[in-house]
């Protein structure tokens, strides 16, 4: 079985990725080898930062605003704005719920919310990785859909030219999950 995780890497990199996973088919004929595609499900990806930085460092009571476009996960996070790959952020996060980054090394507290941002204030110091996930509290994942709008994308785009036989869906919490999953995908992909 080979493997593709979507929550690491941009397009062209699983790509390439896959041109290797199709070479090593293409000599080996005789081989069986499933491809397993893992998406992004409801997991929060934070933006990659400029290039020469290796993290972001907050202090505790420092402001930052969380952006949630959908062309803004693209675009590079700073210290001012965070961009994440989740544009349903400001419909389930309201004044007072709590986020947590880097493995919960990171927590801050929402103190406002408008249409396409969500301010915070970090109650620890700490730093803050590129491509590093983003937590919420638990039944705030439920008003997030199951199959995001990257992962349908590169789904097909995948499936197109690497048939894979597997999906693996992260955060599933309720059999209705996979049975969301179903519908949206329909027979576009399968």
């Amino acid at each position: 079985m080979a493997r593709l995780n979507l929550s690491h890497g941009n397009m062209k990199s699983n790509i390439k990725l896959l041109g290797l996973y199709g070479e090593a088919k293409r000599l080996r004929p005789h081989k069986c080898c499933a491809l397993l595609v893992d998406i992004r499900g409801r997991e929060i990806r934070i933006s990659n930062f400029k290039q020469e930085q290796q993290f972001l460092e907050f202090a505790v009571e420092d402001v930052c605003v969380i952006k949630c476009d959908e062309e803004g996960f693209g675009s590079i996070s700073d210290n001012e704005a965070i961009r994440v790959d989740c544009p349903y952020l400001p419909k389930v996060l309201r004044p007072t719920d709590i986020v947590y980054m880097n493995g919960g090394k990171l927590r801050a507290e929402v103190i406002d919310v408008t249409e396409m941002t969500v301010k915070i204030r970090f109650k620890e110091a700490g730093l803050l990785p590129p491509n590093s996930q983003m937590r919420l509290q638990g039944a705030k994942y439920e008003a997030i859909p199951i199959l995001n709008i990257m992962d349908m994308h590169d789904l097909k785009a995948i499936y197109e030219k690497y048939p894979y036989e597997y999906v693996s869906i992260p955060v599933v919490q309720e059999a209705k999950d996979l049975h969301e999953f179903r519908l949206a995908i329909g027979n576009e992909i399968a």
